[in-house]
């Protein structure tokens, strides 16, 4: 199972999630996904608060190929890369891929920033509670109760 990560915070940001996965399970079908989850951005304040969800697909395409598909998805619904972590319509991040990593300078799965992002490990937490990350040895669940993160994440709706 490959696991999205896909935050938005400019625009209609539940609208963005919602085509966004749209696209994915059209592309690679869905098999699971998380509640949509309200945060403050990470890395960047003075910025609109994100939504942010995670979906999980079953396939058998290559780390790079997904990348490839997740930035043509960016890119159709408007995605603009000005600076790192600015606001976005749409963000799509490979987080983890069940037992796979990448290091390469394009992808880093799982994703660098996982374990430190209470924004994405607790709508993974929803879905694969016990999914082992690759590299730490650690369950998803364990990562969110340990996540040095205190930034504020709740249920959207």
């Amino acid at each position: 199972m490959v696991y999205f990560g896909l935050g938005s915070n400019l625009g209609d940001r539940e609208n963005y999630l919602q085509k966004a996965a749209g696209a994915l399970h059209q592309v690679l079908g869905i098999e699971t996904q998380s509640s949509i989850y309200a945060a403050e951005p990470w890395g960047v304040i003075g910025q609109p608060e994100f939504l942010n969800m995670v979906v999980g697909c079953r396939t058998d395409r290559p780390l790079d190929g997904l990348l490839y598909i997740a930035l043509e998805i960016e890119n159709e619904l408007g995605r603009v890369r000005d600076n790192r972590w600015q606001p976005r319509s749409i963000d799509i991040d490979i987080i983890l891929a069940d037992g796979e990593t990448a290091q390469t300078p394009e992808l880093t799965v799982p994703h660098h920033y996982l374990a430190q992002r209470r924004f994405a490990l607790l709508p993974l937490a929803e879905i694969a509670p016990q999914t082992m990350h690759p590299t730490l040895g650690k369950t998803i669940q364990q990562l969110l109760e340990e996540c040095p993160d205190n930034s504020w994440v709740e249920l959207f709706k």
